[in-house]
């Protein structure tokens, strides 16, 4: 009498003839016993190692756009992604930035210049603070 034995989870028999169940590769997972095919990792999600069972979602700030990947993508910069399990990074709205890769937000822009309202540049503000520095060494002077 000669039985099968199903395939583990984590692995499949492509063949009614193999002798021997197969991991799944990366990219791949099995959740069932008994399976014939692996079943790819959706956009979203990974799957790291070999002989996975089941997919792994992107951390927020990371996508995946491909099914049947071993890895996540970090946001660009000027883009971010805000929860876990994404297949798209999304752009920053209008009059906002975001200079570091892999973040869930984005932050405002300063003002032009970024010091003072009413200061478009450094050297406008230098000016101003000279000015008061003249005045002050003149009085004491």
């Amino acid at each position: 009498m000669s039985g099968c034995i199903d395939a583990d989870e984590g692995n499949y028999v492509g063949e009614s003839s193999q002798l021997m169940q197969t991991p799944c590769p990366k990219g791949t997972y099995q959740p069932s016993t008994g399976s014939s095919e692996c079943l790819s990792a959706d956009a979203g999600y990974f799957v790291e190692s070999t002989g996975a069972v089941e997919q792994t979602p992107c951390e927020a700030g990371s996508y995946q756009p491909i099914e049947g990947r071993s890895n996540c993508i970090y946001s660009s910069i000027n883009n971010y992604v805000p929860e876990a399990g994404s297949a798209d990074q999304t752009a920053c709205p209008s009059g906002e930035h975001q200079p570091t890769p892999g973040q869930t937000g984005c932050i405002e822009k300063e003002e032009e210049g970024g010091l003072l309202p009413g200061f478009s540049s450094f050297t406008a503000l230098m000016t101003l603070l000279g000015a008061a520095v003249v005045i002050s060494t003149r009085k004491q002077g």
